[in-house]
């Protein structure tokens, strides 16, 4: 799409206002995103290791029973 000027490029065939809000409010979202993500470096790094260190415990460690009951098929 051409646009004549520059004014006419941001007014966006009469869109403008709506395009350049979704701009805006995804770019705050973004903001947002890497914002928390810095600030919660730390808790996020500590809730990691811990989910981790529980998925990956030794498995054969775990009681099996000997035997389990077979369900009858009648």
């Amino acid at each position: 799409m051409y646009f004549a000027s520059f004014s006419d490029f941001l007014a966006m065939g009469n869109h403008g206002l709506y395009v350049w809000m979704s701009y805006g409010f995804f770019v705050l979202i973004l903001a947002w995103i890497w914002l928390d993500a810095r600030l919660n470096r730390k808790t996020n790094l500590k809730n990691a290791r811990r989910v981790w260190a529980r998925e990956t415990t030794d498995k054969s460690s775990v009681e099996v029973p000997a035997s389990t009951p077979k369900e009858s098929s009648e």
